[in-house]
């Protein structure tokens, strides 16, 4: 009996016991309630709002270091998402007045800012951007490349930078170059050039005192009147490569006799005497002595002369061959002699 009132005892403080854990998980659970819906009100009702911009898509018009002087660059937002932010600011960070190569393009700064409220820019991947040249800029280069990417004031700006490069083809074996290059003796200021088979058209540039004087142009055709161009004092040559019809892969460049112009004369009048050993194209006829050096950057190659110097801004015969040579004494372009 003693055991069964025990029992009783024991059955009822168990019972209490049940009561007393059912209200604490009640008032536990309510408590939960409460920490969620204060966490949840403590969320700013804006943070599930924002817009992000998964897909920048640019297109570029330019010509920078292609003609006289700073040039022009206008970037373009195209694409289903180009509402959502616009270009504040295009800079050419690498122009420290040398001008621009294959191996120096121009650098641009591009900054974008996202417009609506609470708008963002979601990445900096270079699979987040798409980056185009206009038709005319396709003219001038041969592609942009993204470089670098990176947001600022709270993911609503991004500062992006690019390279408009030339030349990116220059080593392809799909197409020959025209194996002649030359000014027109009937028709002065005329480039003229030899057509190759499987061109589907040529690619052209006007060289004026070793700068890039206007735009590089796709020519359907043998010849270009550069006449209109050449106006000011200075010598002049042009270069010329071929573009394959099915592929699109470019020549090597090949390049004119230099002709100069002086004086009053105009480039019609200046063109009389012309070739490796006209007294006007600043060539040494004499042979070179001394040997091929490369640069640091193992790109470049430049000429030593057996006491040491070299040759810089000049014309030079080396092996039957000239080759001309920059202000900094760098080879930058040959001619058979």
């Amino acid at each position: 009996m003693d055991w069964n009132w025990s029992g009783k005892k024991k059955e009822k403080a168990g019972g209490r016991r049940t009561a007393l854990g059912a209200d604490l998980m009640t008032a536990f659970a309510a408590g939960l309630t409460v920490f969620a819906v204060g966490l949840f009100t403590a969320i700013p009702a804006n943070a599930a709002e924002k817009t992000e911009i998964s897909r920048v898509t640019l297109e570029i018009d330019a010509d920078v270091g292609l003609t006289e002087g700073e040039g022009h660059v206008t970037v373009t937002p195209t694409g289903t998402s180009a509402d959502l932010y616009r270009v504040e600011d295009v800079e050419v960070s690498n122009d420290d007045g040398e001008g621009f190569g294959i191996y120096d393009p121009p650098e641009l700064v591009i900054t974008l800012s996202a417009g609506p409220e609470n708008t963002v820019f979601s990445s900096t991947s270079s699979r987040a951007f798409r980056l185009s040249l206009s038709e005319d800029s396709k003219n001038r280069y041969d592609s942009v490349k993204f470089v670098r990417a990176r947001r600022e004031d709270e993911k609503r700006t991004m500062v992006l930078t690019v390279r408009l490069l030339f030349d990116e083809d220059e080593d392809a074996d799909g197409i020959g170059a025209p194996f002649s290059a030359c000014w027109d003796p009937e028709q002065p200021g005329r480039a003229r050039w030899s057509q190759v088979t499987g061109a589907k058209y040529y690619q052209i540039q006007l060289i004026h005192d070793h700068k890039n004087a206007g735009d590089m142009l796709s020519i359907y055709g043998d010849g270009y009147d550069f006449s209109e161009q050449m106006t000011e004092n200075g010598t002049y040559w042009f270069q010329v490569r071929s573009v394959k019809r099915t592929t699109n892969e470019k020549s090597d460049w090949i390049t004119s006799e230099p002709v100069v112009v002086t004086g009053e004369e105009n480039a019609v009048s200046a063109q009389g005497e012309q070739g490796p050993g006209a007294q006007h194209s600043g060539k040494e006829e004499a042979e070179a002595a001394g040997d091929w050096q490369q640069a640091a950057d193992g790109v470049r190659w430049w000429w030593r002369n057996p006491d040491g110097s070299w040759p810089a801004n000049q014309w030079m015969k080396v092996d039957g061959i000239w080759y001309y040579f920059d202000e900094e004494g760098y080879l930058e372009h040959q001619q058979e002699a």
